[in-house]
């Protein structure tokens, strides 16, 4: 699709959303005649049309940019828009389609290796941060059987906060204080500094997260990500280590240190 053909897709579908699908017919030909940037659609609306735009426009923005398909999204990226803080969010189905396409290449992965049948541990970083993104899925039954939050790399950010909450950031590299993405076998349990002091030791499987070792980055507990999801505020970010509330840790401990296999983990976007 050239640019022009696509940003006027996306402002048309903007000013929808915007104006409750009620931009008249008038309107939406000035628009089709511009040279569709931001102030020829403040230029062409209405006083009545203003007063109808919703007071969060980060909301509608996202109602915009989900009508589009992903191929439209990577353009108008390329094309200058700034789409950083753009999200999309997955209802239930795409979120379980995610997971099962990744534990059955998680099965394929750890076939004939000595990791555990029981269960896997998956990480969509596709979801909100103050969602539950951490799933604990049982091999035997089928299922999810927990879900958690979790934390992610804070990278040039302020640690401790939640400022790419629905935009994080990965890197394979050494203090880069960001995530990796890819396969982990979770190792050794050991004593950490945070949370109720236990983490478990994270192998990178993948040329994505192979540093993940040497970067100390690990699985524990933090004090400040919560049981509950805190959405729409995102879980607090560190230094690139999967970090989730004490009474979480309790659980994946209770179920990690029960193992005589590895365990694979997989944190995907």
């Amino acid at each position: 699709m050239s640019k022009d053909n696509l940003i006027k897709k996306f402002l048309l579908v903007l000013v929808c959303t915007l104006f409750g699908c009620s931009a008249n017919t008038q309107t939406k030909e000035k628009l089709q005649q511009t040279d569709f940037d931001i102030e020829s659609v403040n230029n062409n609306v209405t006083s009545n049309e203003e007063e109808t735009i919703s007071d969060d426009i980060e909301i509608e923005w996202d109602t915009a940019w989900n009508v589009m398909t992903k191929e439209e999204q990577e353009d108008l990226s390329l094309y200058g828009y700034d789409t950083s803080d753009t999200f999309i969010e997955f209802d239930q189905k795409t979120i379980d389609t995610r997971i099962l396409q990744h534990i059955t290449k998680g099965k394929e992965y750890t076939s004939g290796k000595k990791y555990s049948d029981r269960f896997m541990i998956m990480v969509d970083m596709g979801i909100h941060s103050g969602k539950n993104r951490m799933f604990v899925y049982d091999l035997n039954q089928k299922k999810v059987i927990k879900k958690m939050l979790v934390s992610h790399g804070c990278g040039d950010h302020t640690w401790g906060v939640d400022y790419t909450r629905n935009n994080p950031k990965f890197s394979n590299v050494p203090n880069s204080h960001l995530s990796s993405l890819g396969k982990y076998k979770i190792g050794k349990r050991g004593y950490s500094n945070w949370g109720i002091n236990v983490n478990y030791k994270l192998h990178g499987l993948d040329a994505t997260n192979n540093n993940a070792f040497r970067r100390v980055v690990v699985l524990h507990s933090w004090n400040d990500v919560t049981d509950e999801e805190v959405y729409p505020d995102g879980a607090v970010e560190g230094y690139g280590c999967p970090a989730v509330s004490n009474n979480n840790m309790k659980y994946l401990d209770s179920l990690l240190k029960k193992e005589d296999k590895a365990v694979l983990m997989w944190i995907y976007q």
